[in-house]
């Protein structure tokens, strides 16, 4: 694994709507190595590498939650063998981002590495999957699968995301297969990313969406650990190579439960908000703390996953 690769994309400060300099490195990056690329009108950026009938493709977002901060105050530190950030102005941590410049690392050594893939760099992911909603389509009519790396942790390759399937159970056998190798075991829990949006707008291959090696998202302490970020770039490397030959296909199947969206505008003054599924709904609802929202039993589970 390069690990100064990794670094340096951890370097990058990037948020949902300010992400022109992690834009900037990336086609930088594709410039210099000499990988096709295009950029559509939403801002994504799609790449090439090298000639095929068939294509493994991964995909990443661009953005994170973290708010910019002065570029010279901005540190990446490493202490045993994790990686952090720091605010030299404020002198206390920042966010490092892992969610979800891990896998735009991913993204950009696979491209690297692989004799022949594709890879697609959302943008604002982190409010909405915006980019992936609007993705061009036809970049990936010739692709065999799609995997992400989007998830805190390194244990979970998730097969199921909000309740949109996303792939056969004989794929999840063999990717089960695959996983065992690298300590990973498949989850049905997962949460909103672009993997899922592709589904939901006629992706027509299986995907699935990899634990990377980020830890506390969304949070000042946010963290990497290098050996499972090499680890689970070993495991995205077998999946391309041993799954991504044969064109995996997979049928987009309906949503079975609702990703939680805020009702704020018909909701009672003074009463807490509540997600959209849950807002007129009888069952019990409890109180989710990172959201600061009531949910029903099925958005708490989203929730947990996704914080």
């Amino acid at each position: 694994m390069d690990k100064e690769l990794l670094i340096n994309t951890l370097r990058i400060q990037s948020t949902s709507f300010q992400s022109a300099q992690m834009e900037k490195y990336i086609t930088d990056f594709l410039t210099y190595n000499s990988i096709p690329f295009y950029v559509d009108k939403t801002g994504n950026i799609y790449a090439t590498k090298g000639q095929s009938d068939l294509y493994p493709c991964i995909v990443s977002h661009i953005d994170t939650v973290h708010d910019l901060i002065e570029p010279e105050n901005f540190n990446v530190v490493e202490l045993k063998g994790n990686l952090f950030a720091y605010d030299s102005g404020a002198m206390q941590p920042t966010g490092i981002g892992g969610d979800d410049k891990v896998g735009v690392f991913v993204c950009l050594s696979l491209l690297l590495s692989l004799p022949h893939c594709k890879a697609a760099f959302f943008v604002d992911e982190e409010i909405g999957c915006v980019g992936s909603y609007e993705a061009d389509m036809k970049f990936f009519t010739d692709c065999s699968l799609v995997t992400q790396c989007d998830r805190k942790g390194n244990k979970h390759i998730v097969a199921t995301a909000c309740g949109v399937e996303l792939m056969t159970d004989k794929q999840l056998r063999d990717i089960e297969v695959i996983g065992y190798y690298y300590n990973y075991s498949i989850t049905h829990s997962g949460g909103m990313t672009d993997v899922m949006a592709l589904k939901e707008i006629g992706l027509n291959v299986a995907c699935m969406n990899i634990e990377c090696g980020y830890y506390n998202p969304h949070t000042e302490s946010e963290y990497v650990n290098i050996q499972d970020v090499e680890n689970c770039l070993l495991l995205c490397t077998a999946i391309c190579l041993q799954l991504g030959k044969d064109r995996q296909t997979h049928k987009t199947r309906k949503r079975k439960i609702y990703t939680p969206t805020w009702k704020t505008s018909t909701a009672p003054k003074g009463s807490i908000k509540s997600c959209e599924c849950c807002f007129e709904s009888k069952q019990d609802v409890k109180y989710h703390a990172f959201y600061q929202i009531n949910m029903c039993a099925e958005c708490q589970e989203w929730a947990d996953v996704t914080t």
